[in-house]
């Protein structure tokens, strides 16, 4: 019996975790590892802010329901769309489908700043898996990051949103550095 806790360095086998992610991701939407991992850091980055980036326990500026990484919103809002138990959903579908276990703590987590990095990857790949964006056409070069945030990450789009990302995907091409990425 393999042990996982936040942050730790155990590793279960035929989990449904970051790494069986994105090989999966890979095999079936094209390219590789790092470049859906790239992809996530760069939308990590945005998404935590500067007076938070890159933290697993960052939460929404102002106290808003957004958390972790990707600020999957919970029910710490209750006028909220709960994107964090959607997320969770999509992963237990995608367990299902590929017969990987599922992570118990991701499944038991009620929010996304509960959970490791690895585990926030996890999520958040499983959430693109199953969103509205074609990864087939991000991974092939027919979309771009900022559309495939769009799409398959943020959902609704608001003025000035598009500005922001641009502004935060040019500074994490050095700025991710600063976090080991």
């Amino acid at each position: 019996m393999a042990f996982k806790m936040k942050g730790s360095a155990f590793k279960q086998k035929n989990v449904l975790n970051k790494e069986s992610l994105e090989k999966y991701l890979s095999n079936t939407r094209g390219q590789t590892g790092k470049f859906w991992e790239q992809t996530g850091d760069t939308i990590a980055y945005h998404e935590t802010g500067p007076h938070t980036r890159m933290e697993t326990d960052a939460i929404q500026k102002g106290g808003g329901p957004g958390r972790g990484l990707f600020q999957f919103e919970s029910k710490h809002n209750p006028n909220s769309q709960d994107g964090f138990e959607t997320a969770q959903n999509r992963y237990k579908n995608i367990g299902r489908s590929t017969g990987l276990d599922l992570d118990s703590e991701i499944m038991n987590a009620t929010s996304a700043d509960q959970l490791s990095e690895d585990q926030q990857y996890s999520l958040f790949y499983s959430n693109l898996i199953e969103g509205k964006a074609k990864l087939v056409n991000y991974a092939s070069g027919d979309m771009s990051i900022e559309d495939l945030w769009m799409k398959g990450h943020k959902g609704k789009e608001k003025e000035g949103d598009r500005e922001s990302f641009e502004e935060s995907r040019i500074d994490a091409v050095t700025g991710l550095k600063d976090y080991n990425k």
